[in-house]
């Protein structure tokens, strides 16, 4: 089957081949044809996938960028995320062994900590879904066949942020509820 997509007959030929048959053989009958209505123009073909490949380079290009530059900063944010929860722990040493000695569990202290942190983690994730929720959608309005963008995608990434975030900060939230509180009072 040939598809003429322009009136100019010099122009690109579009021919879908029978799976059933070896490629070698196809483009050999289909050289021999050409060669027969156009013997003056070389014979040049390419595959229609090879086409879209070498259109979309640049898409995958930035792709495979885009993922290295998320995952490098992923480790910078849980780096300096770990960071911020030794300072916060570090300066609340005192009020954490004060609330131990007034009868805080372990368990409370580090919900104390760790929700502290979920707040300003449940503010940041509302504020970077709704930007990437908008740079998707205009970047995906610029193909003509798009996948709408599903909530679940940020759903699933706002549970996995949450989950890191929590781990990260978790160490050391359960590093400061676990202080003996004598240890940290003896300076007062």
């Amino acid at each position: 089957m040939v598809f003429l997509y322009s009136k100019n007959l010099g122009a690109h030929y579009y021919v879908k081949v029978d799976q059933a048959s070896s490629m070698e053989e196809s483009l050999a009958g289909i050289e021999e044809v050409f060669k027969t209505y156009s013997p003056d123009y070389p014979f040049q073909f390419t595959f229609l996938d090879e086409l879209f490949e070498r259109q979309y380079k640049a898409d995958i290009v930035l792709g495979r960028l885009s993922m290295s530059f998320m995952e490098i900063s992923i480790i910078i944010s849980c780096l300096g995320l770990f960071g911020l929860a030794t300072f916060t722990a570090s300066r609340r040493i005192k009020e954490l062994g004060i609330r131990k000695v007034m009868g805080a569990s372990s368990l409370n202290l580090v919900l104390m900590l760790c929700g502290d942190f979920t707040k300003l983690i449940l503010i940041s994730i509302t504020i970077g879904s709704s930007i990437a929720w908008y740079l998707a959608k205009e970047y995906l309005s610029g193909f003509a066949f798009h996948v709408d963008i599903s909530g679940s995608v940020f759903l699933l990434a706002s549970v996995g942020l949450l989950t890191l975030s929590q781990l990260t900060v978790g160490y050391q939230s359960l590093k400061a509820a676990f202080t003996n509180p004598a240890a940290s009072l003896k300076n007062e």
